[in-house]
Order: structure tokens, then C-alpha cells, then sequence
């Protein structure tokens, strides 16, 4: 029962067009609407169902295959659909898993048979979405909905998205701009450990202080600050530095001493790394300690140009 463990889904680009001449609306059901289009779920997070599923014609008028796949992108199983024995009837074979049946209730709406007690109802919505229930002992434990990716709908919901997370984002950013950085006492970086960004910058731009706190036990190792994958400066604890970054998100990455030797090279390879954004005549000030890994904080100095 293909349904149950997911609605099925292909990648963009990944389908073939349907032959609108073989699929027949009696036979088909609402796969009629569906083949040759590559839907996602709207739901983010949801226990049933796949997070995209495709449907194209594996045999023009004779066989179509469901796609499911994972959000990474990794392919959770294939289904293919064909006519069944009886009028009203579709033959489902999901690999991985039992093979199954869907019944045409209408040409809107499929019911599988049902496994273990569970049921999978589909229904199209409309001409870019459709909704799909899971079932268990005929009550609705989960529902679904999925919309065409090509659609307008989609591109709604994809910017609906985005707008959500941007607000998290400003939220999270002055909730921590807020909480500020310890007030240390901290010596400037002396100029020949101050790599780049002290140039004036073209275009939009802000002012990004850096300082690396003192640790309760003393270091003899300079650590790399990295602005925007660029390395930017070499710095001891208790020293702070100041550059000018076009305006955007910044990332702030501190790694070892590239240029240091014996136990100042050992230990982290990566770029612990912390983002922030920084408008047009802005001043931020991210400060960072070492304290178990990186720990950063950061403050908001001069607010952004009118």
C-alpha cells in the first residue's frame, strides 16, 4: 500500500510530460491530474508521507511511477500504478513494501486497501494541490497537503515561508543583540596581525568590531578570525579589532592559528562559525571567547544609516 508510507514525489526536472490522449479520467481517477507534475508537501514536519512526490508515466497509458523522497533529497521509495482487475480499480507495487491497491471513489478521490489496520486517503483539491489522510480503524490520525511545485501556490507558499523565517531570524538577532557582550577591557590588535577589511568598501556597508574575550586560564596561541570565509586577523585573548564589511549577512568564523606552531596548530580545524546581519551604516560589535568551544555574543553599537 503505496500510500501508506508516503505520497510519492520526483524531482524537479525528473518528469515527462503525460500523454493527455491515453490517460483516461475512468481508469485513471485523479492520477489524470497528477502525472507529469512533481508535488511537495506543505507541512514541514509531519510523521506520514513523503516530502516530495513526482508522478510520470512509466509506460505511456499503462503504467505510472510515484517517486517518493526524503527533505534532504534521497529517494524514501518507488510506486507503480496500473489498472486493476476490476472497473474503478488501481494495482499498486511500492518497493520497498507490500503491494497494494487503490479504489477510485470518485474522479477527485482514492482509497488504498487497508494494511495493519491503517488507510490512505487522497483527494484532489484542486487543479495544484491534493490532500492525503492517514487513517487507522476509519478515524483520521494524520493529514497531508501537497501542492504542484510549478505552481503559483507553491511559490506562495515558498515565499510565505521565507517571511517566516526571516521574522525568527530578526527576532532571534535582537533578542541576543539585546543580552550584549561582556564589558572586558581589551587592547587593539596590533596592525600587523590585522589582515584585511580596513579599506574603504564600495557600496553598502557597516562597521563589524571583533573582540576575543580573556579564558579563566591564559593561552600563549593567537586564534584566526575569519570574516566571510576571508581570513581578517590574527588575535590574542583580551585584543579587539575593527572592520569595515559590505552590508549583509556576515559570518564570523574562528579557527586555529594558521600560522602557528606545535600545540598552536593542534586541535580545531574548522571554523566555528557565527552569522549575523549588519545594515548599511551599522555598527555590531561580536565577541567571542573561548570557554569549552567558541562561545560568541555580540551588541548592536550604532544603529543603521536613515
Amino acid at each position: 500500500m503505496a500510500a501508506l508510507i508516503g505520497a510519492s514525489l520526483l524531482l524537479p526536472g525528473s518528469v515527462r510530460a503525460a500523454d493527455e490522449g491515453v490517460a483516461d479520467p475512468a481508469v485513471w481517477g485523479p492520477y489524470v491530474q497528477w502525472v507529469g507534475k512533481t508535488y511537495v508537501r506543505q507541512q514541514q514536519e509531519s510523521p506520514y508521507g513523503a516530502y516530495r512526490v513526482a508522478y510520470e508515466w512509466k509506460e505511456p497509458g499503462k503504467v505510472i511511477q510515484e517517486t517518493g523522497y526524503y527533505q534532504d533529497g534521497r529517494v524514501w521509495f518507488t510506486q507503480l500504478v496500473t489498472p486493476g482487475k476490476k472497473p474503478g480499480e488501481l494495482a499498486t507495487d511500492l518497493k520497498p513494501g507490500p503491494k497494494g491497491s487503490w479504489r477510485i471513489v470518485d474522479a477527485q478521490t482514492l482509497a488504498s486497501n487497508t494494511f495493519f489496520g491503517y488507510q490512505t486517503l487522497r483527494r484532489a483539491t484542486d487543479t495544484a494541490t491534493y490532500e492525503e489522510q492517514t487513517l487507522k480503524g476509519g478515524a483520521v490520525e494524520s493529514r497531508r497537503d501537497y501542492v504542484d511545485m510549478a505552481s503559483g501556490q507553491y511559490q506562495a507558499h515558498v515565499d510565505q515561508l521565507a517571511a517566516e523565517q526571516a521574522q525568527k531570524n530578526a527576532q532571534a538577532t535582537a533578542e541576543l543583540r539585546s543580552a550584549g557582550v561582556p564589558d572586558e577591557a581589551a587592547g587593539p590588535v596590533p596592525e600587523d596581525r590585522v589582515l584585511a577589511y580596513q579599506e574603504p568598501v564600495r557600496g553598502p556597508a557597516g562597521v563589524l568590531r571583533i573582540t576575543r574575550g580573556k579564558a579563566w586560564e591564559a593561552s600563549a596561541c593567537y586564534m584566526a578570525v575569519y570574516i566571510n570565509d576571508r581570513l581578517a586577523a590574527r588575535v590574542d585573548e583580551a585584543e579587539t579589532a575593527t572592520f569595515k564589511v559590505p552590508a549583509g549577512e556576515v559570518r564570523v568564523g574562528v579557527a586555529t592559528d594558521p600560522a602557528g606552531r606545535g600545540t598552536c596548530r593542534a586541535g580545531q580545524s574548522d571554523q566555528a562559525v557565527h552569522v549575523t546581519p549588519l545594515a548599511r551604516g551599522q555598527s555590531v560589535h561580536v565577541y567571542f571567547k573561548l570557554s569549552g568551544g567558541v562561545r560568541f555574543s555580540e551588541a548592536l553599537l550604532e544603529s543603521a544609516a536613515p
